[in-house]
């Protein structure tokens, strides 16, 4: 009798185990951790990155390196001035910083972007913004609902192909 109340216990044992394992594998899921849209501020600047060396310690390009699908025209991003009477020569480039943006879908962004060289700067925010033009020291806000996936560039059409920054929109869960 003792014994067969133990395998009676342990066939209940069992069979409670077995239904809870079945209430837990047809419950649902929690699922992916939401992310909540947030404000985000952005400080970028206009740089003009130069270089300067002199032809006593470094000799000038020759023959200058122009890149096939750089044509002259629209290199204003990038230039190689020839040495000086003292023999200096510098390269310059203009740029975005910081050059990658990430967000996330529905964040609220505020881009303030200061003009710290270059004269003056046309500058488009792909998908999001109007085209606006910014002077050497002037700050400019640009507030936008991130509302689209995806990479988008910003660029300043003064100083192609070089003078651009990616602003990466990631889907949220």
């Amino acid at each position: 009798m003792a014994s067969t109340n133990a395998v009676l216990t342990i066939a209940a044992i069992a069979i409670i185990l077995a239904a809870a394992s079945l209430v837990v594998s047809f419950s649902p899921r929690p699922s992916a951790t939401t992310v909540t849209p947030v404000k985000r501020t952005v400080w970028m600047a206009t740089l003009e990155p130069a270089g300067t060396a002199n032809v006593r310690a470094e000799p000038f390009p020759d023959p200058v390196p122009i890149d096939a699908e750089v044509p002259k025209a629209i290199s204003k991003g990038m230039r190689l001035d020839p040495p000086d009477a003292q023999g200096n020569w510098r390269s310059v480039v203009y740029r975005l910083d910081p050059g990658t943006i990430i967000v996330n879908k529905g964040d609220e962004v505020t881009l303030k972007i200061l003009g710290v060289n270059g004269r003056n700067h046309t500058i488009t925010v792909e998908a999001y913004a109007d085209t606006f033009f910014m002077k050497r020291g002037e700050l400019k806000t640009v507030t936008f609902k991130a509302d689209k996936a995806g990479i988008f560039e910003i660029w300043c059409s003064t100083h192609p192909p070089n003078m651009r920054a990616n602003l990466i929109v990631r889907e949220t869960p």
